[in-house]
């Protein structure tokens, strides 16, 4: 009586062959087994190799089952959108510094008395966690006349009286953002995505954002984007997207665009 083990090997009748040229993508455990991956332009090959252990009497039997299958190459969307974040972008200067109309001169104050003085003016910060000391900002005429605000308005019908009442708008506004800076600080953003397929990484990034919500709702999606194409172009098939993708997509364009447009809003509304 033989009291060994003995081994069968049970192939797929009709395995799909793998190609040679096939890039490995994974390589996943199974209860009773592993599972490979490869894939081919739009086409994953899937390897699996199970195995089940018997008891025979006067030994154990092991029995292996190779099977070989296809599927689509899609990924779902919402894989890239996880693969996003928000983070903080420390590498940008202060906002002053990478925008043209905030030419300004700031002036910190040590002695009460000054402060009691500037304490009503429109460019007057207070001390705070983010800045200790107080300050005032004020804004030369020479630089808000190089703006071209005025000349703007006028060109486009407005009176010289109107044209000058919306160049002095803008200019407190200006001080008032600037005196908000200096008092309260400032944060820009990046969002960035590194999704990985196996052996590739897809990835693209945006930085020098100002709003954490605007990045959240809006620039994430737009960067999922960016790497969903990436992922199309490689041959997957990118699968459930957000329902009414389309049109949230419009959405994003008309809330850039009116970003665009406050960027150069010169009503006083602030």
């Amino acid at each position: 009586m033989n009291n060994g083990h003995r081994v069968i090997d049970i192939d797929d009748p009709e395995p799909s062959k793998i190609p040679e040229d096939a890039d490995w993508q994974e390589t996943n455990k199974l209860p009773n087994g592993i599972e490979e991956r490869w894939r081919d332009g739009p086409t994953i090959f899937i390897h699996r190799r199970t195995w089940d252990t018997f008891d025979i009497g006067y030994g154990t039997k092991t029995v292996f089952r190779d099977v070989y299958t296809t599927e689509p190459a899609e990924i779902e969307w919402r894989y890239i959108r996880d693969a996003c974040e928000v983070v903080r972008d420390d590498d940008h200067t202060a906002p002053w510094d990478n925008c043209d109309g905030y030419e300004h001169t700031v002036v910190e104050f040590s002695d009460g008395a000054w402060r009691t003085c500037f304490s009503k003016s429109v460019g007057y910060y207070s001390p705070t966690s983010y800045n200790g000391c107080s300050g005032a900002i004020f804004i030369d005429d020479c630089d808000v006349s190089d703006w071209g605000i005025y000349d703007y308005h006028r060109g486009r019908g407005a009176s010289k009286q109107v044209a000058r009442e919306r160049e002095a708008a803008n200019k407190r506004r200006t001080i008032r953002q600037l005196a908000r800076w200096y008092g309260e600080g400032w944060q820009w953003y990046g969002v960035r995505c590194e999704f990985r397929v196996g052996n590739n990484t897809y990835e693209d990034s945006v930085w020098g954002i100002d709003d954490y919500s605007y990045a959240e709702n809006w620039i994430v999606t737009e960067i999922a984007d960016q790497v969903a194409y990436q992922v199309e172009q490689d041959g997957f098939t990118v699968v459930e997207r957000p329902k009414h993708y389309e049109e949230d997509r419009a959405t994003q364009l008309k809330e850039r665009f009116k970003r665009q447009i406050h960027e150069q809003d010169w009503d006083d509304d602030v």
